[in-house]
């Protein structure tokens, strides 16, 4: 079973992940990098995004029905 501290805790990886990933975007549009490359670094980031935001919800699931 999946606990609100795992899900915590896997919100917290991806959000370090999800900063890297912007500072290497800032970092390659400031040296004017392919186009290619830039939108693979914002494919990554919109991924662990969208992951950050499932895990919230979950959280928010999870927390409501232990309040029940």
């Amino acid at each position: 079973m999946i606990t609100v501290e795992k899900l915590r805790n896997r919100l917290q990886s991806l959000t370090e992940q999800h900063k890297l990933e912007h500072q290497k975007c800032e970092a390659a549009e400031a040296e004017n990098v392919q186009e290619k490359y830039l939108t693979e670094i914002k494919k990554r980031k919109l991924a662990l995004k969208d992951e950050m935001w499932k895990i919230e919800l979950e959280i928010i699931s999870l927390e409501a029905q232990n309040e029940a």
